[in-house]
């Protein structure tokens, strides 16, 4: 067939057309979705670090609340660390409160304590000081909140530092 013949047909498209044209446009499709699964995995994580930054947000506040001069007298060792929890406590009517608790590392957990769980992943919560490098020592405790979870068998964490103010100055 000759080619003046080929590109003058005005009937429509021949089968070999369409089909490169359906080709052309699943490779182009491939590649969108291949970013879409991308962004998708993408905005996974970041709602997993989001709620991460959340609890150990949470968890410094309690840390603040604690008294000044025990965490001052339990952290003059910067090697030791605290776990926090949430324990399940009854009041005099009944009900049943959900409160933290923290615990020295080693410390045997009670039954009616377990870590943080939010949309089925369980955070754990651990808090450790960090070196005063100014000499506040009777005024601040610096601190390091770290929270680890896993998502998909592939342990993942975030940390956020604060400081906990004596009693004196707040």
């Amino acid at each position: 067939m000759p080619m003046t013949k080929f590109t003058k047909n005005h009937k429509g498209l021949t089968l070999i057309e369409t089909m490169l044209s359906i080709t052309i446009l699943g490779i182009v499709m491939l590649g969108i979705m291949t970013v879409f699964k991308q962004a998708y995995l993408y905005t996974i994580l970041n709602e997993d670090k989001t709620v991460g930054i959340n609890v150990a947000r949470n968890a410094l506040m309690y840390m603040k609340k604690q008294s000044f001069i025990e965490l001052k007298n339990y952290f003059t060792d910067t090697d030791k660390e605290l776990k926090i929890l949430i324990c399940k406590t009854t009041d005099e009517n009944g009900n049943i409160i959900e409160n933290y608790q923290s615990f020295d590392k080693d410390a045997s957990i009670p039954s009616t304590c377990q870590n943080v769980e939010i949309n089925n992943t369980k955070y754990e919560i651990t808090v450790q000081a960090l070196e005063n490098k100014q000499n506040y020592q009777n005024y601040l405790i610096p601190i390091n909140v770290v929270v680890t979870w896993e998502r998909n068998d592939i342990e993942r964490s975030t940390q956020l530092k604060g400081v906990i103010t004596s009693e004196d100055i707040r």
